[in-house]
């Protein structure tokens, strides 16, 4: 039995969702005074999806804010200045992320795959309009595929 994001993903989301337009420190200080946020999906102004911004993200911003040492890290020059320069959503998303999604239809495998080619512990679900109806977490992932397993 093949299983769908939609057998796993409750239609809700307990990521944070921000505009393009936000600034860093905003949806930083959102994220930290809610530590059970999932993660952080950016969407444009009619509330469609355009990108992900991922843990690492947020801490090579971090690194980069306070002057850490960057010598040991292999880490491009355009990814260096995107975080460097960064002020907005816009800024620092990954611009590949914008096709990190999955819709209700899609299997689990793909969810995982992607999941794990951006690392990243929840991953949007959208409708045909790419707008948000919720997120699919990997602790439903794994939680559906135990029950699977004990069934």
């Amino acid at each position: 039995m093949k299983l769908l994001v939609k057998d796993v993903f409750e239609s809700r989301t307990l990521s944070l969702i921000v505009k393009e337009e936000e600034q860093i420190t905003e949806i930083i200080k959102h994220y930290a005074e809610k530590p059970s946020l999932r993660g952080i999906f950016v969407v444009d102004k009619g509330q469609k999806l355009k990108g992900v911004i991922s843990r690492t993200d947020l801490l090579q911003w971090a690194k980069f804010k306070i002057g850490a040492d960057i010598g040991s890290d292999n880490i491009a020059v355009d990814e260096i200045n995107r975080y460097a320069y960064s002020t907005t959503a816009k800024d620092i998303m990954y611009r590949y992320s914008v096709e990190t999604f999955v819709k209700p239809e899609d299997n689990l495998e793909l969810a995982l795959e992607m999941m794990l080619s951006e690392d990243i512990l929840a991953i949007p679900v959208v409708d045909e309009e790419k707008k948000i109806v919720g997120d699919l977490t990997l602790s439903e992932v794994l939680n559906a595929i135990v029950r699977t397993q004990v069934d």
